[in-house]
């Protein structure tokens, strides 16, 4: 199994992937293997780092890079798959073999159909950060096996069956916290072995019916009212978020820190993440408890003063609200792993 990618611009070969789908990479029993690279390439000037797990019929690709020019790709497969295609940062365009187009816009994903066929990418200068999950097809089908089929998801498996290209929804939709929540937890997930493998493949399976369920939600097929500024202001509050967990901002400074009214704020958390600030706030608290207990030897105290928590038993209470146990007990469940 083959993927080739030719560089429009430099008119050569700069990458060929001959290893990323082993002839024998659906064996039930292969290993999880995992791929990590810096890229340094003068040839299109792309500078960053590619991350890549595969087992079982799936193969993840987390890419993280900054092009310092505009690149055209030609693609070319030997092999079918479905493929989530997510980018978190960034904007890119994809055609297929039959000139089917998607553009990608920054925090958009779709579920494609890709057949073997030739297409084109083309990435704009800047960063660009894409998330790619490709599934074999009778795996895919496997995973979804016994969910109730919308009349566009039996549409797209007619598709997948007759090696058609296509996409599952005729626009990209906006990725939910809850979608980047289970990407962080497949691309850091730093467990070994055969518990690293069903890890994984858990979030896989769960990131697919999360998408499939807001896919074939006709509400969620809806105009977004926000303009392409007011979008770009509302991942900015995200970012600030981020960087300020332990003393966040209001809601009336964070509104006239990115350059809005606390309305539009609200409003637009809502509809581009699927939750209210405060609600990210309480989830971003606790991915990063979960990160310190996995990667840390701090206290329960000490984590709870790092995430802002100036009582560790409200921090305690709110994780086990969260994950249905305490900090302590997971701490232990880990050791014990």
């Amino acid at each position: 199994m083959k993927l080739k990618y030719n560089s429009i611009n430099a008119k050569n070969v700069i990458a060929e992937e001959t290893e990323m789908f082993p002839q024998d990479y659906d064996d039930k029993n292969r290993p999880i293997v995992g791929i990590n690279m810096i890229i340094d390439d003068e040839r299109t000037m792309a500078t960053g780092k590619y991350h890549q797990i595969f087992f079982k019929g799936v193969c993840v690709k987390y890419v993280d890079v900054t092009f310092k020019d505009n690149l055209f790709v030609n693609y070319e497969t030997d092999f079918d798959v479905v493929k989530i295609y997510m980018i978190l940062c960034g904007k890119v365009q994809i055609s297929f073999g039959n000139k089917t187009q998607c553009i990608f816009d920054n925090n958009t994903y779709n579920i494609i159909n890709a057949p073997a066929t030739v297409g084109e990418i083309w990435f704009p200068s800047g960063a660009v950060r894409i998330v790619e999950i490709n599934i074999m097809p009778y795996i895919f089908e496997r995973y979804i096996h016994g969910e109730k089929y919308h009349n566009s998801l039996t549409l797209f498996l007619e598709k997948v069956k007759s090696k058609t290209n296509t996409l599952l929804s005729k626009q990209n939709l906006f990725i939910t916290l809850q979608m980047h929540q289970l990407v962080t937890q497949i691309i850091n997930c730093n467990k070994k072995g055969l518990l690293k493998k069903m890890y994984i493949e858990a979030k896989v399976i769960e990131l697919i019916l999360l998408q499939l369920g807001q896919m074939t939600t006709p509400n969620n097929h809806k105009t977004y009212i926000l303009d392409k500024t007011d979008f770009e202001k509302i991942h900015f509050a995200k970012e600030i978020l981020l960087k300020n967990i332990e003393n966040p901002y209001s809601l009336p400074d964070l509104a006239k820190k990115i350059g809005t009214n606390e309305y539009k704020l609200k409003r637009g958390f809502k509809e581009v993440f699927g939750t209210t600030v405060f609600g990210m706030l309480s989830d971003i608290k606790m991915e990063k408890a979960i990160e310190l207990l996995e990667t840390t030897n701090k206290t329960i105290t000490e984590i709870s003063e790092d995430i802002g928590y100036k009582n560790p038993t409200h921090f305690t209470s709110a994780f086990k609200k969260k994950f249905g146990t305490t900090p302590k007990q997971y701490k232990k469940d880990l050791l014990e792993s």
